[in-house]
């Protein structure tokens, strides 16, 4: 199961990684801003363990996902199927997988 995060989102969970991960869940950040160097800085900066991505402004993963607002949390399973789009926290997404 993946998780996709984007924004601020980042440090709410950065402390859960770690049984998330436990639990089969990868998270994987996609940036869609417009400036590789800030991404590459915030990355940096924030020292992120999951996967974290750059696919730039006006991407296609923008419009494959109905992206419309940020940050944007997606569920998908391994096939890469939806699951949720709604959860609130990782307390909700534990539940998810149950």
């Amino acid at each position: 199961m993946y998780w996709c995060i984007g924004g601020f989102g980042r440090f709410l969970y950065k402390k859960w990684y770690s049984n998330l991960k436990l639990k089969g869940i990868e998270i994987v950040g996609i940036n869609v801003d417009d400036g590789i160097s800030k991404w590459k800085k915030a990355s940096i900066k924030d020292s992120l363990s999951w996967i974290n991505l750059y696919a730039g402004a006006n991407s296609k993963i923008q419009t494959d996902y109905n992206v419309t607002a940020f940050p944007t949390k997606i569920v998908v399973d391994k096939n890469f199927k939806i699951i949720d789009v709604d959860f609130k926290d990782a307390n909700e997404l534990l539940k998810l997988i149950e």
